[in-house]
């Protein structure tokens, strides 16, 4: 019996959800094709169209269902960092089992994706962007491996008083 004709993004969501359910139980390497199609519903051709394999897989369940969500709140937001620490907040059980896969890269790519240099901006402002975002995710990947105890705000307190600290600790080596 044939399966109903579905929309094309609603498969990829089921794929999608599989693969996240399947990793709440086993280990991410260990996790086949074979059982997301089983545990969606879906047959093997359908993945192959959507995906090449399962980190395809996960990279559109975080650009196209997690990311976009992020994009929506963000419209007229003007303090980004502390936007993207809430929807973190928000989907911590997610980003907590990223950590426990230890697949902590794709935050990066994502992060890098969505804030890091663009090729046709100014050297100078691609190094500094490129700082910036890196140390985000360093933040970011402490925070989670906290188990994302703080809030948001709190996390964004420290960053604020590290630096403050870091600079006057420098002005004061330069004042001796």
């Amino acid at each position: 019996m044939r399966k109903p004709n579905v929309n094309s993004d609603f498969i990829k969501e089921c794929f999608s959800l599989s693969l996240i359910n399947l990793m709440k139980e086993n280990e991410y390497a260990a996790i086949s094709i074979t059982d997301i199609c089983k545990s969606s519903g879906f047959g093997r051709t359908s993945y192959y169209k959507y995906f090449d394999n399962n980190k395809d897989n996960l990279l559109f369940y975080i650009s196209h269902l997690k990311w976009e969500e992020y994009k929506k709140q963000n419209k007229g937001y003007t303090d980004e960092g502390k936007l993207l620490l809430n929807h973190i907040y928000n989907h911590k059980d997610f980003f907590l089992l990223l950590r426990k896969q230890n697949l902590d890269y794709i935050i990066i790519k994502i992060l890098f994706n969505e804030f890091g240099v663009k090729p046709d901006e100014p050297e100078i402002y691609r190094y500094g962007k490129a700082f910036f975002t890196g140390a985000y995710f360093g933040i970011i990947y402490e925070w989670i491996n906290q188990g994302c105890m703080d809030t948001p705000e709190d996390i964004s307190k420290k960053f604020e008083d590290g630096i403050k600290l870091a600079i006057e600790t420098e002005q004061a080596k330069k004042e001796n």
